[in-house]
């Protein structure tokens, strides 16, 4: 996507008819390369162009989620409402992103309320799964700060339902999974996994080859870490760390795995995983520089030393 978009710039003139669209998809792609700065450079140049570019509004979302920066993250968002919040396609997504910069701030009402308000509404009126991946996206992570969401589950479940035996990409499966276990319909949720075991054996194609690569051990630690089950999740979840970038989704998007991952070692009762935890802490300020998020987690892991013993 990057170098395709690269390989033509040059060659545009900007007093074409929507030359401006070539920044916002130039700087998606370099997001999703970690080429941050030149992202946002490219974003701001689109941005200078018309300030209702949805890709470019999009891809500096991108840069202030990945860079750590929630506060201009928030500011940006708000101060520019009236540019993207009348945009059916992409309004719900961009309220997901804004309730990101919440969550990782701490400030779990607001990103409920935009829940409540913003997301949930445009789901339940599109039905689509580019939509169902922001409500389920947005409960879990905030099911993984221990926020009580149980009651917002079921029309997430129920609409997802209906996506759960299309297989479309692996990071779609994912999400479905987690709707179903988050609103404790354990029976969709047994159906689904025997779906995606049927797939995963009788399909054929690339998206069949990532499933049989990855399925079993991300579909399994999301369920057991349901049940509770946090050293066997961090087993699975840590065996396909470095396959998920190939289910579909954003780096953003799957950033909810970096954080599961987090919350399974965290929570293990095995001694190898404490050390795991720390590593994983590491790598996530490498590119998140004072992230709340962060150090929200290591007090949970020093307090569980502490009552623990184990280093």
């Amino acid at each position: 996507m990057r170098d395709s978009v690269a390989r033509v710039l040059p060659e545009w003139n900007k007093n074409l008819p929507l030359y401006n669209y070539l920044y916002g998809i130039y700087a998606f792609a370099l997001v999703e390369m970690n080429q941050h700065l030149e992202a946002e450079n490219y974003a701001k140049q689109g941005l200078d162009m018309n300030r209702r570019d949805g890709n470019a509004i999009h891809s500096l979302a991108h840069v202030y989620e990945m860079t750590g920066q929630f506060d201009k993250g928030i500011s940006f968002f708000e101060n520019t409402i009236n540019d993207w919040d009348n945009n059916n396609f992409v309004s719900c997504h961009f309220n997901w992103h804004l309730a990101l910069y919440h969550i990782e701030s701490g400030n779990f009402e607001a990103a409920l309320e935009l829940f409540d308000t913003k997301i949930l509404p445009a789901y339940t009126a599109s039905g689509a799964t580019y939509d169902s991946f922001d409500a389920s996206s947005l409960l879990y992570r905030l099911q993984l700060e221990d926020v009580n969401v149980v009651e917002k589950w079921s029309p997430v479940s129920k609409l997802a339902n209906k996506h759960k035996d299309n297989h479309m990409f692996l990071f779609n499966d994912a999400h479905i999974l987690m709707a179903f276990l988050g609103n404790g319909d354990t029976n969709n949720a047994q159906e689904f996994l025997t779906s995606v075991q049927d797939f995963t054996r009788n399909g054929s194609g690339d998206v069949c080859r990532i499933f049989k690569e990855s399925s079993e051990n991300l579909l399994g630690a999301i369920r057991d870490y349901d049940v509770k089950s946090y050293t066997e999740a961090t087993n699975s979840l840590q065996s396909v760390k470095y396959k998920l970038d190939k289910i579909g989704g954003s780096n953003a998007q799957r950033d909810v795995f970096n954080i599961l991952l987090l919350n399974t070692a965290v929570r293990s009762a095995t001694p190898d995983h404490i050390a795991l935890a720390r590593s994983l802490m590491h790598e996530r300020e490498a590119g998140r520089r004072n992230s709340p998020l962060t150090e929200r987690l290591r007090r949970k892991l020093n307090d569980r030393i502490q009552v623990n013993g184990t280093m």
